[in-house]
């Protein structure tokens, strides 16, 4: 029998004999240090510190000793943290109870248990698995997302009263795997070249004895991948330019709340952005400061000075003056108020419920100004209803917040975030709610092709979020969904006809930009969330499938970042210090705010960003904000533009999320002060 290659080098090694019962991998505090001392250099990945942090292991104690314990049938996974290891042998004793599992937002169509081992795991949808399946079968499998293709399998009469000892070994292509110290599947793949490792469960069952270890030269391959991987982003990141500080305002004198810049007028604005704060003297309203902390106006909450503070402005020129309005939703009903002195001009309260609301008061998260008129500009303003199941009635008011009409969807509901755009090119902007379209007249034009009939339900079954446009130059206009369970939708935006679907986990975040310069059109970005949190899928304008990677288990992307001028764009992740930072579409991580001179070290570093990055300082490429130690600095680009051409995307400050950069190029534009110091590193 052919023998496994000798270990020398332990990666990670569970210590659950000596681990208290109870609890673990629970998302707090103390759970953690737990984890980090009985399970050192592994985490559990498919639990979201806050949505959802806890899992369903315990500790327990049976007549071979202390166990992990999943206790439901429920997804979870516990693997190492390093993705440079290739060469390795994961390891693992399992005891599986039941036979059966239950469909979940991973896996919509799960009913039998698998319980075992993963190896170079590449984000929590893409990796190799040896597992005990049902009731009387050993398998090994490469998954990507929904297809599990079964590289060997073995009929084996699983026993619920012991253990059985699982263990994997890869090399370059080859796979070896052995179920009770007996070699059984001997195979080559090479799917996946590298990963992490550990163990993966969706039923009732026990684990013992995990261990990742690798030999000499599997610890050599693995030292030469951290290499080439270090030395390949060093010089990326020296390729692009640095962040240095450019301004910073106390905020002890400016207040407290949601933070934004933008240019008061809409067009050909050479002026310098303002900055607009949701606090008035760290009270509920806004105030207005230019660039130099100078306090231009303040105004109180319009219906109560002592009610909520404000949960949402977008601005948008609503009367046809060139100035842009604010667009505020309060607690208490919404406004639209002067950005010039913050006067108001209209309010109201927020409308009685529509008939599928389960509350009083119609719940309402998000405001959108739009041109249903076709005048150029903004003279409605729309509304949903949300809820975690989606939404089912959107209410259109005119510009002194009259109503002007309502509907309520059929099947399916609206996500949490709609859109508005000219599809189909009247001069007037169509709303899509969900998977449905409407002209400015309240008339369905249409639904997506056959959504009624989708059954990827669990998490809801509405799509989060849409984005139309124009992705391909000169192409039909088309809509980009987040589709929940049923991943990446891309439909005709003229008729609703479905083109493209990629089921690629919970899809939540859809953001469209000029992610690939050497690529046609614009790129469309899908993050993924519940029990796939952190998965970020990159598409062509037609849908094609152009790059993946998991760059922390939390975020659903971000916005993007012209912060080259070059026609690429980065996306800004905040999600967690390990992610904290620009990263571009193949999953280099170009810019690590952890290193930034702002902080004296990375354990320092906060994960605090305030405001949607743009133009402050007067060139079209972006500046970013953070709030540190009760001060608000702006970080700009350490050097001017000098090419004769500069890439100026087109934004939409009236939506702002989901986020779309429509490509425009102009001519070389100078920022207006560069007085900028040197980039700096820790400590100076």
């Amino acid at each position: 029998m052919m023998e496994p290659i000798h270990t020398t080098k332990i990666i990670a090694k569970s210590e659950i004999d000596g681990c208290p019962l109870g609890f673990i991998f629970r998302g707090s505090g103390e759970d953690r240090e737990k984890e980090e001392k009985y399970f050192p250099g592994m985490e559990a990945p498919l639990n979201h510190p806050h949505w959802f942090s806890g899992t369903y292991f315990y500790i327990i104690e049976d007549e071979e000793g202390k166990a992990l314990e999943n206790i439901a049938k429920h997804e979870a996974t516990i693997v190492t943290k390093d993705f440079h290891l290739a060469d390795y042998r994961v390891e693992a004793s399992v005891r599986q109870f039941i036979f059966g599992s239950l469909p979940n937002c991973d896996d919509e169509y799960c009913l039998v248990a698998r319980n075992g081992v993963i190896f170079r795991m590449q984000d929590l949808r893409r990796y190799y698995q040896f597992c005990l399946e049902g009731y009387d079968r050993v398998v090994l499998y490469m998954r990507w997302d929904y297809n599990r293709a079964v590289l060997a399998e073995e009929r084996f009469p699983v026993d619920p009263s012991r253990y059985h000892h699982l263990a994997a070994e890869v090399k370059g292509n080859c796979i070896r795997c052995w179920c009770d110290d007996r070699l059984i599947f001997d195979v080559n793949d090479n799917t996946y070249s590298q990963g992490v490792a550990g163990i993966r469960t969706n039923s009732i069952c026990r684990f013992r004895d995990i261990c990742v270890s690798t030999w000499d030269e599997g610890y050599s391959v693995y030292l030469s991948n951290v290499e080439s991987s270090q030395k390949k982003l060093a010089e990326l990141r020296e390729s692009i330019p640095k962040a240095v500080i450019w301004k910073d305002f106390d905020l002890s004198k400016l207040g407290t709340g949601r933070v934004h810049f933008f240019k008061q007028k809409v067009e050909n604005d050479d002026s310098d952005a303002v900055l607009l704060m949701g606090s008035v003297k760290n009270k509920n309203g806004l105030s207005l400061f230019n660039l130099n902390a100078e306090l231009l106006w303040e105004a109180q909450n319009p219906f109560d000075p002592q009610g909520s503070g404000v949960g949402e402005f977008k601005f948008a020129d609503v009367d046809g003056d060139g100035i842009k309005e604010i667009v505020c939703l309060w607690g208490e009903g919404m406004s639209i108020q002067r950005s010039t002195d913050g006067g108001l001009v209209a309010k109201a309260p927020f409308p009685k419920p529509g008939p599928y609301s389960r509350g009083d008061v119609a719940n309402i998260n998000h405001i959108y100004p739009g041109d249903l008129e076709g005048t150029g500009y903004y003279q409605s303003i729309v509304i949903k209803d949300d809820s975690p199941a989606g939404g089912w009635t959107f209410w259109v008011y005119d510009t002194s917040l009259n109503l002007k009409w309502t509907r309520t969807l059929t099947l399916p509901a609206m996500g949490h975030n709609i859109n508005l755009h000219d599809v189909d090119n009247d001069g007037r902007e169509e709303i899509l709610a969900g998977y449905h379209c409407y002209n400015g007249d309240g008339e369905k034009l249409w639904t997506v092709e056959r959504c009624q009939y989708w059954d990827a339900i669990q998490g809801a079954r509405h799509p989060d979020s849409v984005i139309a446009g124009e992705f391909i130059p000169g192409g039909e206009k088309r809509a980009a969904y987040a589709g929940g369970g049923e991943g990446f939708v891309l439909v005709d935006a003229t008729n609703g006809k479905l083109l493209r679907k990629e089921r690629v986990g919970h899809a939540q975040g859809v953001i469209v930009g000029k992610f690939d310069k050497d690529m046609p059109g614009h790129q469309i970005l899908i993050g993924t969330r519940h029990q796939n949190y952190g998965i970020l899928c990159y598409f062509s304008g037609d849908g094609e499938p152009i790059g993946r990677y998991q760059p922390d288990y939390i975020s659903q992307g971000g916005p993007t970042v012209n912060w080259t001028g070059d026609g690429t764009e980065y996306v800004l992740l905040t999600t967690s210090k390990r992610a904290y930072g620009l990263w571009d579409r193949h999953g280099n991580y170009v810019m690590d705010f952890k290193e930034l001179p702002l902080y004296p070290d990375a354990s320092s570093a906060g994960v605090n960003f305030v405001s949607h990055p743009t133009d402050i300082t007067g060139d079209p490429r972006d500046e970013f904000a953070i709030i540190y130690q009760g001060r608000l600095f702006i970080f700009t680009p350490d050097k001017q533009w000098e090419r004769d051409k500069i890439y100026a995307p087109i934004r939409n400050e009236r939506v702002i999320y989901p986020a779309i950069s429509f490509e425009r190029w102009v001519e070389k534009v100078l920022r207006k002060s560069d007085n900028l110091p040197a980039p700096c590193s820790k400590g100076e």
